[in-house]
């Protein structure tokens, strides 16, 4: 469930995407998550004192970080993943060198963790980086400034993203649960009076959103 709130994997169906009891997922889209971490992961038949994924995961929780941040450290190349076979399709065939993990905990126990960059916060939001950015732009996504390496760099807080996806909800979102397309939703909430705030009609965003507090 920390994969998919930091969405690095897409639920389908669940109690805060449709209200169901369970999670469901589309099994492409998780075959293209694993796919997508094992690429990153060089082959390689031995290593020295070889860490298991499992027990990458458990060191991880126990320096107060989690699976999201191993993963994202897989996929930035901050972490040097290894697989001794060329077809991987579950993440417990990964493994680490034990300096190469060490290394990789000691640097990320020394970044800032309550803010990620605007790149990563797309992802987080399922959004492409230009969306996210106008979003930004507009000030519907709150950014603030964090020192990094010396110097100021503009930011988005978890908080922030709490907040914009308590506050709003896109077109596409409300296409999917309704199982119609993004324009038709757009046009019948036209009907009922509700306009978006956002989109490419009213700023030239790529994106229709709504207020969720509009949405009946």
């Amino acid at each position: 469930m920390k994969l998919v709130k930091a969405g690095l994997i897409k639920a389908i169906k669940g109690p805060k995407v449709d209200g169901s009891r369970h999670w469901a997922f589309k099994k492409q889209d998780v075959d293209e998550f694993i796919a997508s971490v094992a690429n990153q992961a060089t082959y390689c038949l031995f290593a020295d004192e070889p860490v298991t994924f499992a027990k990458a995961v458990r060191r991880c929780t126990a320096k107060g970080l989690c699976i999201v941040d191993q993963i994202h450290g897989v996929l930035s190349g901050e972490l040097k993943a290894l697989k001794c076979s060329i077809q991987v399709t579950n993440l417990k065939d990964l493994f680490f060198n034990d300096a190469d993990f060490r290394a990789f905990l000691y640097n990320e126990k020394r970044t800032i963790k309550w803010a990620v960059t605007i790149r990563e916060a797309s992802r987080m939001l399922g959004l492409n980086e230009e969306a996210t950015r106008h979003l930004v732009h507009k000030g519907f996504l709150e950014t603030t400034s964090v020192p990094v390496d010396g110097r100021l760099r503009r930011q988005v807080s978890l908080d922030a993203i709490e907040r914009f996806k308590a506050t709003y909800v896109s077109a596409s979102s409300l296409a999917a649960h309704k199982n119609a397309s993004a324009r038709s939703v757009v046009a019948q909430l036209q009907e009922s009076g509700t306009n978006p705030v956002t989109g490419p009609a009213i700023d030239g965003s790529r994106q229709y959103f709504y207020r969720r507090s509009a949405i009946a």
